[in-house]
């Protein structure tokens, strides 16, 4: 075994960590209930009155749930477009060891992080190898962007409307996953709510993934919820660690909100959010690490993917083991306090579908240390000599550690 932690665990690694767990007592938080789980908000003011052990709240305005995002103009990140030849140029260099940043010698600017560690609750059981329970059939179909019937096979399936699609690779490989052990305690489903036509508080049905990246730091797609500006002052993200049946298997308790947030997005190399969370689940939960990818680790099959695709359940956890990593080229630059950070487009044989987005693309890097290389952005078509290539896509490379370790610098 890798005691240094440089390389990600194989399965037969993974056997051995999962034959060794120690029993720890049971630490879950069972029944927890966050501080801002039941907060709400009023553009009046409001009173509170008791009676007996009732509380009646009185405002001049609508009472909602929730805790509302702040600060969205400054929610946008700046991106650097790369041409071709810079691209290739700095996928070169990855490759040789080296990072340029448009012909300049990165480590000149300042060294880079290559990883940020996890973090493990005492007493939160671990699932190395987690029991999932499989679906039955082994044969899946989707609907084509005509409305007919097709099979779900290496493919891209658009939904008659085009709103969701479906990137199966040689049948289905997803299983349902009751995320009641870490690392999946830290994956969350984010819903949005905002104000309707009627001026009804509602779950607009919007929702995509996230995973915990700190106490209170939480990472998703920067294409997720990223054209609702703040503009009317009521929109909120409802954030559901550990969702099984639409609700946290510790509870209803153990939601909170994104309280504000930063993303990026010019193509699936830089598809990366930042949030930062109302209350500090992590601490509870646990949280995962990042780390940038390695070309060397190409093809091989330890990867895994956790996250709430339409086309298996948004209402519950589906996860995939094995996956692998089959190309990585460069994406644009993001900019963040005035530094320059590249990205990787980390190409991969995952099924995915619409709402898998934010899904951290993650193996285990020491017994306690599982860490994304990824987050889900969608699928990408390479163009080859041989014929167009479909994969599944995440979003990584420095930037994706950096964002981190400067989030749990400043908001964590």
């Amino acid at each position: 075994m890798d005691a240094e932690g440089t390389r990600p665990l194989s399965t037969a690694e993974l056997v051995d960590l999962d034959d060794q767990v120690n029993i720890e007592d049971d630490a879950r938080p069972w029944g927890h209930v966050n501080e801002n789980a039941f907060a709400f908000f009023s553009t009046g003011e409001v009173s509170v009155k008791q009676e007996g052990r009732a509380f009646k709240l009185h405002s001049s305005s609508p009472i909602f749930q929730g805790v509302l995002v702040a600060d969205e103009e400054d929610a946008a990140g700046t991106t650097i477009a790369r041409t071709p030849a810079e691209r290739a140029d700095v996928r070169q260099n990855r490759v040789l060891g080296r990072k340029r940043v448009l012909g300049r010698e990165r480590l000149s600017q300042r060294v880079r992080s290559a990883s940020a560690d996890a973090f493990r609750p005492r007493g939160i059981p671990v699932a190395y190898l987690p029991r999932v329970l499989r679906a039955l059939g082994t044969r899946r179909f989707g609907v084509s962007a005509s409305g007919g019937r097709v099979s779900l096979s290496t493919t891209v399936v658009l939904t008659q409307d085009g709103d969701n699609h479906s990137t199966v690779f040689d049948g289905e490989s997803r299983d349902f996953l009751r995320p009641t052990r870490y690392p999946y305690t830290a994956v969350c489903k984010l819903e949005k709510w905002s104000l309707d036509a009627t001026g009804t508080w509602v779950n607009s049905g919007s929702y995509a993934t996230g995973f915990l990246v700190g106490s209170r730091i939480l990472l998703t797609s920067g294409h997720a919820f990223e054209d609702d500006r703040l503009g009317s002052g009521m929109f909120a993200i409802k954030v559901i660690p550990a969702c099984w049946a639409n609700q946290s298997v510790f509870g209803p308790g153990m939601i909170t909100w994104v309280t504000r947030r930063r993303w990026w997005h010019s193509d699936s190399g830089n598809d990366l959010q930042l949030c930062q969370l109302a209350d500090r689940v992590g601490d509870s939960l646990g949280f995962f690490g990042a780390r940038v990818y390695d070309s060397d680790w190409e093809d091989l099959s330890v990867w895994t993917m956790a996250g709430f695709p339409y086309d298996r359940s948004k209402f519950g956890m589906s996860a995939q083991h094995g996956i692998s990593v089959r190309d990585d080229d460069d994406g644009d630059d993001i900019v963040l306090d005035g530094e320059t950070y590249d990205t990787t487009q980390v190409e991969n044989d995952a099924d995915e579908a619409s709402g898998a987005s934010g899904s951290p693309l993650f193996a285990w890097f020491g017994a306690d240390n599982p860490c994304a290389i990824g987050v889900h952005s969608g699928y990408e078509i390479d163009w080859t000599a041989g014929g167009d290539e479909t994969w599944s896509c995440a979003a990584g490379g420095d930037g994706l550690v950096e964002i981190v370790l400067w989030a749990r610098r400043s908001w964590d």
